[in-house]
């Protein structure tokens, strides 16, 4: 179906009614040497038709996926549109893209939806002493861009290293391995002692649990067996490599 498109062509999100695929497509692999990045609309049911081009100059400085469904006739997107960089809602017809985010921040990636919210991704540079390096971090934009601000539990915002986060199919949970290190675990010294004691993993090693709607708690499921057992099988999680999924 990507026949005649531009050469690197990536799946970015099927639509809730499975009728419709949205496919990106760029002149190189690399999205940011390719400015005029193009976003199509496929009718899976009438595979002759020609796509619908949605928009031009799409996710230039993104990751897939980059583009999302709201319902089966909008979606949101990461683009440089008329209003500079940010994520945009459009229909499936191309009309009337606005955009729904102000924070001064170029979106990396869209990593999920529901009827109030968009949560996109931005990566960030830390310093924790025991690890640094480039981690992301997951920030919220209200459908009508009225209001944005950090994924945050107990204060804390949501943040990891490479895709080690998921969010659950109905939409209401998020599970993650946080890059911030424990406060127990927080300097080389502690981390010496918890290895030597043999309390490092039941100390350093979680996997964090956040019902969207609550957060102001979170839950910390233990990682070293057998005590994680139970309570990832309660959960519908598994993970393997530090890769989590939800099993439905």
């Amino acid at each position: 179906i990507t026949n005649g498109l531009r050469g690197y062509n990536y799946i970015e999100d099927i639509s809730p009614d499975k009728t419709k695929i949205l496919i990106a497509s760029f002149t190189d692999w690399d999205r940011k040497k390719d400015s005029k990045g193009t976003l199509y609309v496929y009718d899976i049911n009438n595979l002759n038709a020609e796509p619908i081009e949605i928009v031009q100059g799409f996710s230039q400085y993104s990751y897939s996926p980059a583009a999302k469904w709201l319902n089966n006739t909008e979606l949101v997107y990461v683009a440089r549109g008329e209003q500079g960089d940010g994520i945009y809602q459009i229909d499936i017809y191309g009309t009337h893209p606005i955009k729904i985010n102000s924070l001064g921040h170029r979106p990396e990636r869209i990593v999920a939806v529901d009827s109030e919210r968009v949560y996109w991704t931005l990566g960030e540079y830390k310093d924790y002493y025991v690890r640094k390096g480039d981690y992301t971090a997951i920030w919220w934009s209200s459908l009508d861009g009225s209001v944005q601000g950090k994924l945050e539990f107990e204060g804390v915002q949501v943040e990891f290293f490479a895709y080690n986060y998921a969010f659950s199919p109905d939409g209401k949970w998020i599970a993650w391995f946080p890059s911030r290190p424990e406060e127990e675990c927080n300097t080389i010294n502690k981390i010496r002692e918890l290895s030597q004691s043999g309390e490092l993993g039941e100390t350093c090693k979680f996997l964090y649990l956040g019902e969207l709607s609550n957060p102001d708690v979170v839950e910390k499921i233990s990682l070293v067996p057998p005590d994680e057992a139970k309570e990832m099988i309660e959960h519908n999680l598994v993970y393997d490599n530090y890769y989590i999924t939800w099993d439905v």
